[in-house]
């Protein structure tokens, strides 16, 4: 994940209202990008993919239950 505008979109849709995250922007930004380079070689970067990375990393997986 390395455009700014979907970044910003999965920071802001997913981690700050899905998940309900209260960290930094600057955070949580790095924490998507962390995810962009675990998928690096992942061409795909399929959004439920990178939706699931975020969840285990916070320990959120019960939100999808």
């Amino acid at each position: 994940v390395s455009d700014p505008e979907e970044v910003a979109r999965v920071v802001a849709n997913f981690l700050q209202k899905k998940l309900g995250r209260k960290e930094s922007e600057a955070d949580l930004t790095a924490a998507v990008k962390a995810v962009g380079e675990k998928m690096k070689a992942d061409r795909t970067k399929s959004r439920v993919t990178v939706y699931y990375l975020l969840a285990e990393q916070y320990k959120a997986l019960d939100v999808f239950k």
